[in-house]
């Protein structure tokens, strides 16, 4: 500002342009905003001829969503790049690529992945952007060499994350994982995602498994990308939340959702210190130098965390899983009436939990999204495997309400079910009172 003046004092004065650029200056320092604003970059590298170009597409898209969501909520500029699936074009575009000291700089990758058998000290899978006739060795890209080179373009904060393979070369067909975590809970702030992209230095590069695992893909995407999405939409009201969190949160997500077949790693190079997910690096003394930063390295279980994220966390898990037990209790009350759901049954369970979603600060949108859900899971699963989830919503509702306040909402069943009189509905009721006493 100083500088400003003193121009303004040794040149021909222009009124207007110098009203204009005070105006700035003091719109700046009022909203505490930089005169020129932080970016997001999201690079992306998509596979869309292997197959699983379905579900990786899926994954571009999810991952397009929740940046626009986060850059709005920042007000921070969103740039998007989908590079294209080629080896030369995806090193030529990170060669060439630019940034400010102040940006963020996402890279993100789905497709196959691999590793040579002799590599014994790189931990991070190649990504095999490869097309139809090539063989992957002629084709590969090394995310650490990705994660290298965006620390050398300095911005505030990158992230290379590679939701591929990380075993030797050796494809394994995407399978179909449940998952209850499918809602955007719109919490009031965005005190959380300012922390991670507004305030947030340092680098971290993660890929979705350990070397000689599998990353499995979905039709909702791969685990761990979908894991990495749940905890920042997770996270978007918790400002005591960190990157450490969130990564953490995306390992457990893929963990539970593989059966433990599958273990993301991670490895965070941030002021307060170098934390990789499996302890001692092994590549310690190759990492680019960050400047400011502290040398001594971190064991994860030596790692201290702020605030009391996990409490928040565990409010939001505890919402989701009381409204989708809620949601099929109900389902199989007005089903056990009379063998259907009738569409004045749909519809007025349709306008209940839309009231119950949003007292619990979702969007309109989320109820569309949750009988979706919910209608596929009942369609997919097995009969026992409904009926487990049925014992386990029965008995998770009981213990976390109480009797009286369980009772209450089959109150709630009775008016919407259409024969709440009928013997069917009985037998569901005798059906809860034997799960309770068991």
């Amino acid at each position: 500002m100083y500088i400003f003046y003193i121009f303004a004092l040794t040149q021909p004065v222009n009124l207007k342009i110098m009203k204009k650029a005070i105006l700035i200056i003091i719109i700046a320092t009022i909203f505490n905003v930089g005169l020129f604003a932080q970016t997001i970059y999201v690079i992306t590298v998509i596979d869309r001829y292997s197959n699983i170009a379905e579900s990786c597409e899926v994954d571009f898209n999810n991952i397009k969503e929740i940046f626009t969501n986060i850059s709005n909520d920042v007000g921070m500029e969103l740039k998007i790049y989908d590079t294209e699936f080629d080896q030369a074009q995806t090193i030529s575009f990170i060669n060439n690529f630019t940034c400010s000291p102040d940006d963020v700089v996402f890279f993100y990758y789905s497709g196959h992945g691999f590793r040579y058998s002799d590599q014994d000290n790189n931990v991070w899978p190649y990504l095999n952007v490869c097309q139809e006739g090539q063989s992957p060795e002629e084709c590969g890209v090394d995310i650490n060499w990705v994660h290298q080179q965006l620390i050398e373009k300095n911005p505030r904060l990158s992230i290379a994350i590679g939701d591929c393979c990380n075993n030797q070369i050796d494809w394994l067909e995407p399978r179909n994982v449940l998952s209850r975590s499918t809602t955007y809970k719109s919490n009031n702030t965005a005190d959380g995602y300012e922390k991670l992209f507004g305030k947030s230095s340092g680098h971290i590069i993660a890929s979705g498994s350990i070397p000689g695992q599998y990353s499995l893909g979905t039709q909702t995407g791969g685990l761990f990308t979908n894991g990495i999405i749940d905890a920042l939409k997770k996270a978007r009201g918790i400002e005591t939340i960190t990157w450490k969190n969130i990564f953490e949160k995306a390992q457990n997500y893929t963990l539970n959702t593989s059966n433990s077949d599958q273990k993301p790693h991670y490895l965070l190079q941030m002021p307060s210190g170098n934390l990789y997910s499996e302890g001692e690096y092994p590549e310690l003394d190759e990492i680019v130098d960050i400047p400011d930063q502290d040398d001594e390295w971190i064991e994860p279980d030596e790692w201290e965390d702020d605030g009391n994220w996990e409490d928040e966390y565990a409010d939001e898990e505890s919402t989701e899983q009381i409204l989708y037990d809620l949601g099929i209790i109900f389902m199989f009350g007005i089903t056990f009436d009379d063998d259907i759901i009738s569409d004045n049954e749909y519809d007025y369970l349709y306008d209940y939990f839309d009231i119950m979603l949003a007292e619990n600060g979702y969007d309109e949108s989320d109820t569309e999204l949750f009988f979706t859900y919910l209608g596929e899971e009942i369609e997919d699963l097995e009969d026992y495997e409904l009926y487990d989830w049925l014992d386990e919503a029965i008995i998770y509702l009981y213990d976390t309400y109480g009797e009286e306040e369980f009772l209450l909402y089959f109150d709630d069943l009775a008016t919407i079910a259409d024969h709440p009189e009928s013997e069917g509905y009985d037998q569901f009721l005798d059906y809860v009172i034997t799960v309770l006493e068991e």
